[in-house]
């Protein structure tokens, strides 16, 4: 059933005002990651030097140079440049032609082992579609693939904003093969906010566990509104969780759930080694009030 899959899907990038300004800001010096080699000017998005950097004969125009010490990995940059810019056709390692689609596979084979692009069936989302940077979604039967959707407005976000967006979809995709005896029927609000927590606390450095993928070293190098984004977004997540087992514990079969989600916390790694310690009066804890732009779970 669709319904008891949604719980996975990516979060809902509500208080992100990222997309409206993608063509708008700059961003500051720390995230400046694009070089204009004509002027020697940094942006920290692809689009806005596409936009503002004027290319001559004599000099290169846009491409990634990076300042951030994650992103300073060669066949990175060179796949990024190609994709984005045009730059290094026929480079070796490169595919000749390198698309978006090469790059997105690029960057989960190597900044996010142990998993495979070919472990997905990868589409590009609507253009239309905003709401998510990418979301991946259960397989529709037995051995069959995840499906991993991307926002073709994706690739616009700084480069440590694209790398991060995926690896928060690596997140989800090891909370899909994680099993449990509990049946959550009832509980989806609460496990959707657990999920989306967990994610957002890896993408923002604020929580560890031994996740399959390596801690997120990209955080400090998105543009400043990225960050502030991913911010808003986990406490809203934070308070979402609250909110959901307090909907639990207040509704009309709180004695029946309530044993059910504790079952289910104490069963999953991130929520038991992580959350619980951090929260041992979750049980009777108000939610309190919502944070701006935060829906009820």
């Amino acid at each position: 059933m669709r319904f008891l899959l949604s719980p996975f899907i990516a979060r809902s990038r509500f208080a992100l005002v990222v997309l409206a300004s993608i063509m708008a800001a700059a961003g500051s010096a720390a995230a400046q990651d694009i070089l204009c080699g004509c002027s020697e000017r940094r942006f920290s998005r692809p689009g806005n030097c596409l936009r503002d950097c004027r290319k001559r004969i004599s000099c290169s125009a846009c491409m990634i140079a990076p300042q951030c010490a994650a992103m300073q990995v060669q066949g990175f940059k060179q796949i990024y440049n190609q994709a984005l810019f045009g730059i290094g056709i026929g480079m070796v390692g490169v595919p000749r032609g390198a698309t978006n689609t090469a790059l997105v596979a690029w960057i989960i084979n190597n900044f996010w082992r142990p998993n495979r692009v070919t472990d997905f069936n990868m589409v590009w989302g609507a253009p239309e579609n905003t709401s998510d940077w990418a979301h991946v979604e259960p397989a529709a039967s037995s051995g069959g693939k995840m499906t991993l959707t991307i926002s073709p407005d994706a690739i616009w976000l700084s480069p440590a904003g694209l790398v991060t967006s995926l690896g928060h979809e690596m997140i989800h995709v090891e909370q899909l093969k994680r099993r449990s005896t509990v049946r959550m029927a009832g509980l989806n609000s609460v496990l959707t906010a657990f999920r989306e927590l967990e994610a957002s606390s890896w993408e923002t450095g604020s929580s560890s566990l031994a996740w399959s993928i390596k801690a997120n070293e990209f955080y400090d190098c998105q543009a400043e509104d990225e960050k502030a984004g991913s911010q808003a977004t986990l406490s809203c997540r934070q308070w979402q969780v609250r909110k959901s087992i307090e909907n639990v514990r207040t509704g009309l079969r709180s004695a029946q759930f309530m044993g059910a989600l504790e079952k289910y916390m104490n069963e999953d790694p991130w929520i038991s080694q992580v959350w619980l310690k951090q929260n041992p009066n979750w049980k009777t804890a108000a939610a309190g009030p919502a944070p701006s732009d935060c829906g009820n779970p």
